[in-house]
């Protein structure tokens, strides 16, 4: 397969959950259910009357502690590729 996954295009979806299925992540339990957390945010997308509520869940504080999680779960997928 290239650099450019000309031959292996992933599915249009935004579901992290079912992008990564079957693949080895060596991501754990905990890995899995915040990226199902992080899906909702998708919906905010497509829901608009959804993102209200998200808007009032998420904190600052939320939000740092999320991205510093992003980024230890992006780490472990790369070392993956």
């Amino acid at each position: 397969m290239d650099k450019n996954n000309n031959e292996n295009t992933p599915p249009f979806i935004h579901n992290l959950l079912k992008l990564l299925a079957g693949i080895d992540t060596g991501l754990f339990d905990i890995d899995f259910s915040f990226l199902e957390v992080l899906n909702k945010y998708q919906l905010s997308g497509r829901y608009p009357d959804y993102t209200y509520a998200l808007q009032k869940q998420t904190t600052k504080e939320y939000t740092e502690k999320s991205i510093n999680y992003i980024k230890q779960i992006s780490e472990c997928l790369r070392k993956k590729i």
